[in-house]
């Protein structure tokens, strides 16, 4: 189970990281068109499912086309929560309570556990099904407040390395908390 939680708290790190360092270096191109900001989007989370996937793939010693299916089915499902954060964000208040924040990060992070359990428990057998995607609701859910929680740490202003750090480290934590939830439900090989 070690190797689960390690493998999906580096690549969550990973995908946080990257997706910061993508959005500070395009800042440097000044502000994207709409089409272009909703691609950057949709492309971050696409490689935060590719990433995890793999993660998942890599730590359960899936081979082959389970392994490919795998990052396929996780990839799909990031690529679809991303898109209806979008659609959700155009109804977002400017300047969010503290307590939307939490409601936003549970509600959001549980409807990533549903779509992500529900796409990769048709990969895991029909007695399994249930568990994981409920492992699923409850990793992402609680993981996403964490991740929720240390973006209100990030600094306004250029401190990059601060950003950075910030990310990683929150990335990092919503990967062992989904790690930890899911573990114990995580596929085997057979």
């Amino acid at each position: 189970m070690l190797r689960w939680v390690i493998a999906i708290a580096v690549a969550q790190a990973g995908a946080l990281l990257l997706s910061a360092l993508f959005g500070h270096l395009s800042s440097g191109f000044g502000e994207p068109s709409p089409a272009l900001a909703i691609a950057g989007i949709l492309g971050a989370g696409l490689l935060e499912g590719a990433l995890i996937g793999a993660a998942q793939a890599w730590a359960v010693g899936f081979g082959g086309e389970a392994r490919w299916r795998w990052i396929g089915l996780t990839t799909l499902a990031f690529g679809l929560w991303w898109a209806a954060g979008i659609v959700a964000s155009l109804f977002e208040p400017a300047e969010p309570s503290r307590m939307m924040v939490v409601v936003v990060a549970l509600v959001a992070g549980g409807g990533l556990g549903l779509i992500v359990g529900g796409l990769q428990a048709g990969r895991r057998p029909p007695s399994k099904r249930a568990a994981w995607v409920g492992a699923n609701v409850a990793g992402w859910a609680a993981g996403l407040l964490l991740a929720a929680l240390a973006a209100e740490l990030v600094p306004a202003g250029p401190n990059t390395t601060l950003v950075f750090v910030i990310h990683a480290l929150g990335g990092a934590a919503t990967g062992t908390v989904v790690g930890l939830t899911t573990g114990p439900w995580r596929p085997e090989v057979t």
